[in-house]
């Protein structure tokens, strides 16, 4: 796949963590093309989907996802599997970073892919037809980012308050998810009730989220020696609690996913893992 990656604008930055655009054009071949797993990263994104439809397999159940849409924040690995023909331009939205654009209820998106329309109503077709015509992503970073910056409100305290909240939950990996309301004087209730508005998920999902995604990273990079060292370095109590987790978001325990050898999409980044028999000299598996 060609993979372009686009800086948003200053008064965007805040909010959107980059455009990117992804093509594919091979007549070689017929049916389909590469798959990956996708890893929850606890983002929005936003795509405009010009080819053909991306097809996404969960416990062998198959949804083909044509047109634009709206990837809600995700709690699960699916495998995604692109076509042959692919012209996809994304806005990939920081944590939180689209709710100030189109205030509509995260919790409403996450696990799906909506049709923008659905919520954007009918500026956003005609938004669609004039990125359709662009003549190249880079008339297409313009004319998003003239979009974004027409529905865009003055950031709330609320905005700022959830950020706050994740910001803290990322960076003090031993603080728990009932802290928060002494820390921020008010309820966990309450708290839940703004990260799902916001984010889409409870506090508790979001670190699940985040500490897989440093797992994943942590496995395809190389960066620790065995998977116990992975688990205690990523945030969680024993192995017994990084097995349940990894398994409940990627259905395979980590040694299972290890000697699957999957390709896979971190962060708009496409990885592939060292070689079986390299990966089983290098880490020890649970």
């Amino acid at each position: 796949m060609n993979y372009q990656k686009y800086k948003p604008g200053k008064l965007l930055s805040e909010y959107v963590d980059c455009y990117w655009a992804g093509s594919i054009y091979d007549q070689s071949i017929s049916g389909r093309g590469e798959s990956f797993v996708l890893i929850p990263d606890g983002v929005i994104e936003l795509a405009f989907n010009f080819g053909d439809g991306i097809t996404e397999t969960l416990d062998s159940r198959k949804e083909v996802i044509t047109g634009s849409y709206i990837s809600g924040i995700r709690k699960y690995s699916p495998q995604m599997t692109l076509p042959c023909y692919l012209n996809l331009f994304c806005v990939r939205f920081k944590l939180g970073g689209i709710y100030p654009f189109f205030q509509v209820p995260m919790n409403l998106l996450t696990n799906t892919y909506s049709k923008p329309d659905e919520f954007l109503g009918k500026e956003y077709g005609e938004l669609e037809e004039r990125m359709y015509e662009a003549s190249d992503n880079l008339e297409r970073v313009a004319l998003i980012e003239r979009y974004l910056l027409k529905k865009l409100r003055a950031s709330s305290q609320e905005d700022h308050f959830v950020k706050d909240c994740s910001d803290l939950l990322f960076q003090d990996t031993s603080l728990r998810v009932s802290q928060l309301g002494d820390l921020f004087g008010t309820t966990y209730k309450t708290i839940e009730r703004k990260f799902k508005k916001a984010i889409g998920v409870r506090p508790s999902e979001l670190i699940k989220i985040k500490r897989i995604n440093n797992a994943i990273h942590s496995i395809y990079s190389s960066q620790s020696s065995t998977l116990t060292e992975v688990a205690y370095t990523c945030g969680y109590y024993d192995q017994s609690h990084f097995i349940r987790e990894f398994k409940q978001v990627t259905t395979h325990t980590p040694r299972e996913f290890v000697q699957k050898q999957y390709a896979i999409c971190l962060n708009t980044e496409f990885k592939i893992p060292v070689s079986s028999k390299e990966r089983g000299r290098e880490m020890q598996v649970l």
